[in-house]
């Protein structure tokens, strides 16, 4: 793995780095946060997302997205099978 590669961020135990730009109101509210709690800037970052999927994967908005996801992505293999031809229907419904 070259200085530039990171882990697979699917990689339980393991830890990929990720460029975030932040406003500099935004940045300041992180280390204001970071400062009074006794943590670090990327500590306050990592919480507020954890927190952040936590509930928006909750959410019904959550569940009805992941399973239009997964109606696509099985429609995109089937499209791509050799062995069943896509019809005009399904090709369409990727694109939607």
């Amino acid at each position: 793995m070259s200085a530039r590669q990171t882990a697979d961020p699917l990689d339980k135990g393991k830890t990929a780095v990720m460029s975030v730009r932040f406003g500099h109101d935004q940045m300041e509210r992180i280390q204001a946060y970071a400062t009074i709690f006794g943590m670090s800037p990327n500590a306050v970052v990592r919480e507020a997302v954890d927190e952040l999927l936590r509930t928006r994967t909750a959410s019904p908005e959550f569940k009805q997205a992941a399973a239009d996801h997964m109606r696509r992505a099985q429609l995109a293999v089937e499209v791509l099978a050799p062995s069943s031809p896509a019809t005009e229907d399904q090709a369409d419904q990727l694109v939607s």
